[in-house]
């Protein structure tokens, strides 16, 4: 048995029961999720949003293109899809959806949540959680937004 929880630092991490040991596990990012902006704990300036690019599967899929009506992306809880762009590959069927939402947040601490299907259907979530901030930081010097 598995459950996942956020963990200092926004870390998330899993807390897997068995019949042999109790322990704590770094949750690892779905196959499906190609890439995150910002990253897990990061942090960004607050003029940009939140990015996600996946890997589509047949269950994303209806007539080889990628079928938003599977797919959900939520900040703090809001659902932000319908004014999220997107971009699908040319390929078919396609393989690949960057879902992009841009927006001046505000100063603070935020959790993004994508809802997805899995490859037999299911639907799935995956969350993570980041700050916005004046300053970022990039190859270890804080700079401005």
């Amino acid at each position: 048995m598995a459950e996942s929880f956020p963990g200092q630092g926004y870390a998330t991490f899993l807390l897997i029961k068995d019949e042999k040991s109790v322990r704590l596990a770094p949750a690892r990012r779905p196959d499906v999720i190609a890439s995150l902006w910002p990253a897990e704990g990061g942090e960004i300036c607050p003029q940009y949003g939140v990015a996600v690019e996946l890997r589509l599967n047949d269950a994303m899929r209806k007539d080889g293109f990628a079928d938003t009506s599977k797919l959900k992306l939520e900040l703090d809880g809001k659902d932000v899809t319908g004014k999220a762009k997107l971009q699908g590959t040319t390929d078919m069927p396609q393989s690949m959806l960057h879902l992009s939402y841009r927006a001046r947040l505000r100063l603070g601490s935020y959790k993004a949540t994508l809802t997805y299907r899995g490859q037999g259907g299911d639907v799935r979530t995956y969350t993570w959680k980041f700050r916005a901030e004046k300053t970022y930081e990039l190859g270890g010097a804080r700079s401005d937004c």
